[in-house]
């Protein structure tokens, strides 16, 4: 439903759910899939280079803006832009985002020069917003411009029961991500990938990514093996 229409996404769920992969997904069955998808994480913005990043700036607009540069919603025009984190953004930034996800337009810093986009945006969080906006952290405005349609990415401990994540798709995952990042294919999935994946309540499906470098670095399994055969990443998302 959300991926049929340019309204924008908030999407929650704690860290290493995979919520960027939930907005990829999303952009990718859009209309909007052949053009760019940029993500862009709010939390690791400095606080005084939040215009500058989100709106690009000019040469000369500030000490050491040696040559003009274009902000993320310019790169993501006509695309989709994932604000990452969006509960991070300070508060008085969020005034100036809510006039773009109104108007589609701004200025970038330095510049007198009005640049207009067309941008789909998707937001991800792991905070409770709705406590934010109570604390008056967040602007109320904002938060239901962002909100017009919520998806909630569980952690792999919520789905309980193997016949909500079944050990096969999380075994594939993992061996995917193997061959992906060290080139090796074992032809081997782990055993009982669901026990390792809830120990230490690993929060996510996203997280077979840091399990796999674990993996990948073994020359050997230290467990019994069973044969898999997984070329592709199987798609697992929220609900499915």
């Amino acid at each position: 439903m959300a991926a049929k229409t340019d309204s924008p996404v908030l999407i929650e769920g704690e860290t290493g759910t995979g919520k960027e992969l939930a907005a990829r997904e999303i952009h990718a069955s859009s209309a909007r899939a052949s053009r760019p998808f940029v993500a862009i994480n709010c939390g690791a913005i400095p606080k005084d280079l939040v215009e500058s990043e989100f709106f690009g700036y000019r040469k000369g607009a500030f000490t050491g803006a040696q040559a003009s540069e274009i902000g993320k919603f310019q790169l993501a025009n006509h695309g989709t832009l994932l604000l990452d984190e969006i509960g991070e953004l300070p508060f008085d930034a969020q005034a100036k985002l809510l006039r773009v996800l109104e108007e589609q337009e701004f200025y970038p810093v330095g510049s007198t020069e009005l640049i207009k986009v067309d941008v789909r945006v998707i937001s991800s969080t792991n905070k409770d917003l709705t406590d934010m906006v109570d604390q008056k952290l967040f602007r109320e405005d904002l938060y239901f411009r962002l909100n017009v349609y919520c998806i909630s990415v569980p952690p792999l401990r919520e789905k309980t029961g193997r016949h909500f994540v079944p050990d096969g798709i999380i075994s594939a995952l993992l061996q995917y991500e193997v061959r992906k990042k060290f080139g090796k294919d074992y032809g081997w999935c782990q055993r009982n990938p669901y026990q390792i994946s809830m120990r230490k309540e690993r929060p996510g499906i996203a997280q077979c990514d840091r399990t796999a470098r674990v993996i990948g670095r073994r020359k050997q399994p230290d467990w019994k093996t069973s044969i898999c055969s997984c070329k592709h990443p199987p798609c697992v998302l929220a609900g499915n």
